[in-house]
């Protein structure tokens, strides 16, 4: 096995000494017990029989970088791109795994004949198979270097042993290093069933262990809304025995994006025309572990469109992680009853509910299944129409198609009213745990930004926690019914709320059952539970709804939270947060002691970073306390601020003295540069995009005003970025 790579992107003038670029081979033994050898040079620790070869490398350049690896006997060639720092104290680190058989992609047919997917997906599931197998794409055999393959047999392809379809190219596309919507997939395949009526047609289906996606743009292809059945028929879906299975680096459009909804008069749940439930993009079911060890992971995806919900979980444990769900019709990640296990993290979660995007129309509308313009497929362009088209898709289906289309001036309106044809569904939550004992729905530094009811949304008897997410221009930020959480109470600590049209949050009550769920109890847990923001929801003017928890029952606790009205003193004044930011007057809600977001109790101090090192214009979340999450809004600080989602930098400016928090990189020079974006800020969590192209190890800072009114500085105690994993 020969392991290389060369440096795509420089991101510092290098040493004269340094590499820009390496090649290794590695002789890699089939099996071990207690030592092994790699060959000479390299080192090799043997785990439950299995060889593991490590190669160790110095003095490499610093910046984006190419990896391959190659096996003739196999024919395994795979390519990945990632960053090396100039990070003395840590290394970057790039896992292979040697598979036991290859099997190549050549045609972009349907049909068990040679080079096709579906005989390599055969194959892979034999008795005969050589387990772990690969299944790769020959892009080269192609004019111009992709591929798409078109299924339009109806049968399933089912994946029963250990199988990863890998559809990324020589030069290591798509990038996980790129932004999503700027990633180019050479592979791409099409669920295009002749006949599309049938369950589950055509759907890649997992029911071995460790098997799954990796770098490939998956879409359905539906036809008119008016011919659409109601059957099962997700993109991918996870079966028993799926056990650590996964998506990694892919895109999957479940081909809604110009498609009507179930939720509409003449389409009723018990219609078999057009319903959208049981089209999930991915489902996981009955895997027969709720392990998080064992847990299917979809990580460093999009996904959209998907006619119901992006991503589910039944009898199954899943870690969605570093992703992208937006505008999918039924809502968005969902732990489904019984026993459904969700844990989401670092995603971008945006628009599930409407299929409105901000985007114009080809000239006739985009093919189905293909994104709008003017991203068009993959990339490429595509000019926008003269005019709209005389009739808009959707206008002669039956139920809710009303004849408009999104406009083609660039400026697409989102709201409810103008989502006729491109439908919304007004219940939907962005993430969401169904009612049932043993659903359990965990969120972790998410951002959650503009859909149509709930941000998160807790059913009765779901158990779950959220730690550090920023929910955003929901209807309501979080909402409980009456039982949720009766099994384990469910834990909030680190969000901020904000900008929502009703509610930052909604604890329905019923007579005296309230939800068991703690905002923060500073007796019990001084730290965990606490530290919370909720500030302009509900409207312009107070009393501010910031926080609905209803008259009757017993009283829940908000204690050591930032509020709109706690002041911009030393202290918080729990009597105004009372008075102006819980509803109604009478509610059963202990907000007594808050937090002054001017002079937070513990100070500031900025701890931590996720990824470790990004190239300019990438996502990167600040973890830490103390951060100031109320002034950054319009008139807490007197005009301006944030008056959208979109809009945090008008709030949260890194001037002489800041508004509200203001965050900076250390660059290489040692001066200060300020991010280029802010996506969310909360008391514990800020997520901005990085302003430098890692070269080598920086620190980052926070700039916020105190009670006096002066500018504070809060600095990490070491170099936290541009670091080696």
């Amino acid at each position: 096995m020969i392991v290389s790579g060369r440096v795509r992107a420089p991101t510092c003038s290098a040493a004269p000494e340094a590499a820009t670029d390496y090649t290794r081979t590695l002789l890699v033994p089939a099996r071990c017990a207690g030592s092994c050898s790699c060959g000479a040079g390299n080192g090799c620790v043997c785990v439950a029989g299995t060889p593991r070869c490590e190669v160790t490398l110095g003095d490499l350049s610093p910046g984006e970088w190419l990896h391959r690896v190659e096996a003739a006997a196999t024919g395994q060639r795979q390519s990945r791109r990632a960053l090396v720092m100039g990070d003395s104290s840590t290394a970057a680190a790039v896992d292979w795994t040697a598979y036991g058989s290859v099997l190549i992609v050549s045609s972009s047919e349907d049909g068990r004949g040679p080079g096709t997917l579906r005989q390599a997906v055969a194959r892979a599931s034999a008795d005969s198979a050589r387990p772990p197998t690969l299944i790769r794409f020959d892009h080269g055999s192609l004019a111009g270097g992709s591929m798409t393959v078109r299924l339009t047999d109806r049968r399933p392809l089912q994946v029963s042993r250990e199988t990863v379809i890998d559809g990324t190219d020589a030069d290591g596309n798509p990038s996980p290093l790129a932004p999503f919507a700027a990633r180019s997939y050479p592979t791409i395949i099409e669920l295009d069933p002749t006949d599309a009526g049938a369950a589950h047609a055509a759907t890649l289906r997992f029911t071995g262990p460790g098997s799954g996606l990796r770098g490939v743009y998956l879409r359905r292809l539906l036809g008119a809304d008016d011919v659409i059945r109601g059957r099962d028929q997700d993109l991918v879906a996870f079966g028993p025995g799926a056990t650590r299975g996964f998506v990694e680096s892919s895109r999957l459009d479940g081909g809604s994006a110009h498609r009507v909804m179930q939720d509409c008069p003449g389409n009723t749940a018990a219609s078999l025309l057009n319903p959208a439930q049981g089209k999930d993009c991915i489902g996981v079911s009955g895997t027969g572990s709720l392990a998080l060890a064992d847990a299917v992971v979809v990580s460093e995806s999009e996904v959209r469109h998907c006619y119901d919900r992006p991503v589910k979980s039944r009898n199954a444990g899943v870690l969605v992680r570093d992703s992208w769900i937006h505008h999918n019709l039924r809502g968005g990640l969902f732990a489904m009853n019984p026993n459904g296990k969700l844990l989401a993290r670092r995603n971008l979660v945006e628009e599930n509910g409407k299929n409105c995007p901000a985007a114009t129309r080809c000239q006739g509308g985009p093919r189905d299944g293909m994104s709008c313009c003017p991203a068009g497929l993959n990339g490429s362009a595509c000019a926008p129409a003269a005019s709209l088209p005389g009739a808009c898709p959707g206008s002669a289906d039956r139920g809710c198609g009303s004849g408009r289309c999104v406009p083609l001036d660039g400026v697409a309106d989102v709201s409810a009213g103008a989502c006729g044809v491109s439908a919304t569904r007004p219940g939907a939550a962005q993430m969401s745990a169904q009612n049932g004992t043993g659903t359990d729905l965990r969120t972790e530094q998410n951002v959650l930004r503009n859909g149509t009811r709930s941000g998160v949304f807790y059913r009765d008897a779901a158990t779950g926690s959220m730690s550090d997410d920023f929910v955003c221009g929901m209807d309501v930020g979080v909402e409980t019914t009456t039982a949720a959480g009766s099994a384990s109470p469910i834990v909030v600590s680190g969000i901020a709320s904000v900008l929502n049209r009703r509610a930052g949050v909604l604890l329905n009550r019923s007579g005296g059952a309230v939800a068991q769920v703690d905002f923060g109890d500073v007796r019990s847990t001084p730290r965990r539970g606490t530290r919370n923001a909720f500030s302009n929801n509900g409207g312009p003017n107070p009393p501010f709804p910031n926080f609905r928890a209803g008259s009757g029952g017993p009283s829940r606790k908000a204690e050591g939270n930032q509020w709109q009205s706690g002041g911009g003193g030393a202290g918080c004044d729990a009597a105004a947060v009372r008075a102006n930011d819980v509803a109604p007057a009478n509610a059963r809600l202990d907000v007594d002691p808050c937090e002054a977001p001017r002079s937070p109790s513990g100070g500031t101090a900025v701890e931590g970073v996720f990824p470790s090192a990004a190239r300019a214009g990438a996502v990167v979340h600040v973890l830490g306390s103390g951060f100031n999450a109320i002034d950054g809004y319009g008139r807490n600080d007197g005009p301006g601020g944030a008056a959208t989602c979109s809009t945090l930098a008008a709030g949260n400016v890194c001037a002489t003295t800041p508004r509200g928090t203001c965050v900076e990189f250390e660059r290489s020079d040692g001066g200060w540069s300020p991010a280029t974006a802010i996506l969310a800020v909360t008391p514990t969590h800020l997520v901005v995009e990085s302003p430098i192209d890692c070269a080598a190890p920086g620190r980052v800072r926070v700039r916020r005003k105190l009670a006096d009114g002066r500018s504070a500085t809060f600095t990490s105690s070491t170099p936290i970025f541009c670091r080696n994993d």
